[in-house]
């Protein structure tokens, strides 16, 4: 009885230790230490809530800046960049 509840047990902690991570890593772009710190971190601070919403708030804060350092970066002016990127930005 004892090596059916250690096997249940480790098979248990590597699906939610290993394998679910690798998962979200594919279809988050997310690495897996990176998605196993938000289910710690959103647990602790928020329970059951943190768990289930930590990694979509978190893709939804990333693409949000990702897009924003996009719209930063179009919208700055020449004036700001170097010397050597305005000679190259010549048409």
């Amino acid at each position: 009885m004892i090596y059916i509840v250690l096997a249940w047990s480790a098979i248990y902690a590597f699906d939610h230790l290993v394998v679910k991570p690798v998962v979200i890593l594919k279809t988050t772009d997310l690495h897996p230490l990176t998605i196993v710190s938000i289910l710690i971190i959103g647990g602790h601070m928020f329970g059951l809530w943190g768990l289930v919403l930590g990694i979509p708030m978190f893709c939804i804060a990333k693409i949000f800046f990702q897009e924003f350092a996009g719209v930063l970066q179009r919208r700055r002016p020449q004036a700001m960049l170097p010397k050597a990127v305005q000679s190259t930005n010549s048409f």
